[in-house]
């Protein structure tokens, strides 16, 4: 499977919005990657305020749900017997993907 390049994360839904004047809300999704210089502009959501703050939320915990799955599969390749740390990192990762669901749903 090929990598998908795009850019990194974490993104979060910037504090600045403006209505469209047809009654929309546009919330931009921001990059605050440590490797770019400044912020940079991932996304604009263009919705009613109450979906439209919802699914800025999910979009911007796109990148930590991408790792969290990620890590999950790591789980298929370390031994499910105790050994070599692997309830350490059965632990770590459903920590992260905790996490990262309360980042998606907004708490």
């Amino acid at each position: 499977m090929k990598d998908s390049i795009f850019t990194p994360g974490p993104w979060t839904q910037h504090n600045t919005t403006w209505e469209d004047g047809d009654g929309n809300t546009i919330m931009p999704i921001i990059s605050d990657s440590p490797d770019m210089v400044g912020q940079r502009l991932v996304a604009l959501v263009r919705d009613r305020k109450d979906n439209g703050l919802t699914n800025a939320t999910l979009i911007a915990a796109a990148p930590e749900m991408l790792e969290a799955l990620k890590g999950v599969l790591d789980l298929e390749v370390i031994p499910h017997n105790g050994e070599h740390g692997s309830g350490a990192l059965l632990r770590q990762v459903l920590q992260d993907v905790r996490a990262t669901l309360a980042k998606a749903e907004g708490r």
